[in-house]
């Protein structure tokens, strides 16, 4: 596997990780003001993970 899926994979397996971390803070009683602070960093890593999905598929086409 070379340098830059290696990379990719785990890039993906950390944001991943901050999705499982952020839905376990939504999943405690929480204030609007950190609710609505965790669904925009819910949204942005979700946004990363589809870029980096992208990413490995062309690492795919591109091998």
């Amino acid at each position: 596997m070379n340098d830059n899926r290696t990379s990719l994979l785990q890039t993906k397996a950390r944001l991943l990780a901050d999705l499982d971390r952020l839905n376990g803070i939504l999943s405690q009683p929480c204030s609007d003001f950190v609710a609505e602070q965790t669904e925009a960093a819910l949204e942005g890593t979700e946004m990363l993970l589809e870029a980096v999905d992208r990413a490995l598929g062309l690492e795919l086409l591109a091998s």
